[in-house]
């Protein structure tokens, strides 16, 4: 987005490398972040899920997980707040103070939902008609505790989400039009701890390879004319992974006169503003390498996806325990899969053993030799991004910055 003049600002979760500086939000084409590294934090003390604490010398102390970067620097961020209402405040702070004149992009990795401890409604984002809303919903599933928290928690993010979209909308008296996109990242886990989601009527969850865990729902909104009539309201259902928002959204930014909005081939990313905005739908005859490695491989080809020595799962139509059978969430033994997922998207009819299918196995079974041969080895990060306890440079940087979870200088790959 840099190429065509925007700044780009980021809030949230930045699940993605901290040890080193360059693998943080700012050397990855961020202007500025605020946010957390580690794979969850408590919602209002932001204490890390994994390493809470750490010890140098004589010292041990709790960690916090919270940082508000820069291109050149990066500053603690000490707070009692709600972790997303910290994101929103942020969000519609540099929104507001942006030059009006030059365009700008936001990320904001909502918090609200992830299976974290001590999650409450925030006064901030929660209002009365969340508490008739979620009456209504408590009327028909009657709850648990940890769906209702799910529920509570997803429409904080709604009201998260709200507070922007109304901040963009008041400025178009500047002539600004705007594209605001909302996605998940993954499919529900009916076994987590604090806060129990669903994905069904798709097999499997959140950490396994079934649709329950890949197909994910998103929205896209444009002010203005940027979205034809024929597309509002309207759906769009190419085959489509998370890596194309990249070429995607260049495409959706880009205007006659910042120039070429194509990438360079080493982006393995494919266009769909074309097919979002009412064109053909893009990415048709294509391979998406969901797992590759030679003793496992998940591979969407066109209408199949290839499951070959991975865990199987079921489907979880109980909310309240979050189980059905005796196939756990995580999967249980490994098998071969072949489903056609444009006829069959919960996944009911496995086609390997099909006699009928096997020139289509063949060839995928080809397509995974052929992916493989083709691997560069720094595919697979041979560096941990994580801190361990035993991490005696990351426990002296987390001192030296007053207990706060900071980059430690490990090699960069």
């Amino acid at each position: 987005m840099e190429a065509l003049g925007y700044t780009s600002y980021g809030a949230g979760k930045w699940n993605l490398g901290h040890c080193n500086d360059a693998y943080l939000p700012t050397s990855r084409g961020f202007d500025s972040f605020l946010g957390y590294f580690s794979p969850g934090i408590d919602y209002y003390s932001h204490e890390p899920d994994q390493q809470n604490d750490y010890t140098w010398g004589d010292d041990t102390g709790a960690l916090t997980d919270m940082l508000h970067m820069s291109q050149s620097s990066y500053s603690t961020v000490s707070s009692a707040n709600y972790s997303d209402s910290i994101f929103a405040d942020h969000v519609l702070d540099v929104m507001s103070n942006h030059d009006d004149s030059t365009p700008f992009f936001v990320w904001l990795a909502a918090h609200s939902g992830h299976d974290d401890s001590s999650f409450s409604k925030p006064d901030g984002l929660w209002t009365s008609g969340y508490s008739d809303l979620y009456e209504d919903v408590q009327s028909v599933y009657n709850l648990s505790n940890t769906r209702g928290h799910f529920a509570q928690a997803i429409m904080v993010a709604d009201a998260v989400v709200g507070k922007v979209f109304l901040a963009l909308n008041q400025s178009l008296g500047t002539s600004r039009e705007f594209v605001m996109i909302v996605n998940s990242d993954n499919g529900g886990y009916p076994c987590a701890t604090h806060m129990r989601g669903s994905a069904y009527p798709y097999r499997g969850s959140k950490f396994n390879f079934f649709e329950g865990g890949l197909r994910v729902p998103g929205i896209v909104y444009g002010s203005g004319s940027i979205l034809s009539k024929s597309m509002q309201g309207g759906s769009y259902n190419a085959l489509m992974h998370h890596v194309d928002w990249v070429a995607t959204l260049r495409a959706a930014g880009a205007t006659s006169s910042t120039g070429d909005d194509d990438l360079d081939d080493s982006y393995d990313s494919v266009d769909h503003w074309s097919g979002i905005t009412g064109g053909d739908a893009q990415g048709g005859d294509r391979t998406l390498a969901i797992a590759l490695e030679e003793h496992s491989a998940v591979l969407i080809h066109n209408n199949y996806k290839f499951m070959y020595n991975v865990a199987n799962a079921s489907y979880f139509p109980d909310w309240e325990t979050g189980l059905n059978g005796d196939i756990a969430c995580g999967g249980t033994q490994s098998n071969n899969f072949i489903f056609n997922i444009t006829s069959d998207e919960y996944e009911t009819t496995n086609l390997y053993n099909n006699a009928d299918y096997s020139d289509v196995i063949s060839a995928l079974e080809t397509i995974q030799t052929d992916l493989l041969a083709d691997l560069d080895s720094s595919y697979y990060s041979t560096q941990v991004k994580g801190a361990t306890t035993s991490n005696d440079a990351a426990n002296e940087a987390f001192w030296e910055s007053g207990g706060f979870v900071v980059p430690w200088g490990c090699d960069y790959e």
